[in-house]
């Protein structure tokens, strides 16, 4: 298990909340494992990529609710938890989308097997706002 590239850059688009009400457009994302535990670099769209909350865009409420993540063994999270997460906002029509952490982790635990690691994921989506 290395370095892991996924490439975000497609509708709808993954934010990364930078500040309070502040979001920033991520065009990939590199999981890297470090003593067991894997961490995520974001690369975020250079031009344009700061999105503001009430102005640029507004929050669909989904908190709380939980998605399930599956994860072949031995694999990086990332991949399959962005892919989750973009199917539901995706299906739900929304522009963007972004997670609810646990703590410093993206998922949470909550079920293995000797082939397969389940996973919660909790989406948040948004829309875009549009000016007239």
């Amino acid at each position: 298990m290395g370095n892991k590239t996924v490439t975000l850059d497609m509708e709808p688009y993954m934010v990364k909340q930078v500040g309070r009400g502040v979001f920033r457009t991520a065009v990939a994302a590199t999981s890297v494992m470090r003593g067991g535990r894997e961490f995520v670099r974001f690369t975020y769209l250079e031009d344009g990529g700061e999105l503001r909350e009430g102005i640029d865009i507004e929050e669909v409420p989904s908190r709380d609710l939980g998605i399930v993540v599956k994860v072949p063994k031995n694999s990086l999270i990332l991949e399959y938890a962005v892919l989750e997460l973009r199917k539901y906002a995706d299906i739900n029509e929304h522009d963007y989308f972004s997670w609810e952490p646990f703590g410093n982790s993206l998922c949470l635990p909550i079920a293995s097997n000797v082939t397969i690691e389940t996973y919660e994921a909790r989406p948040r989506v948004f829309r875009k706002i549009v000016h007239e």
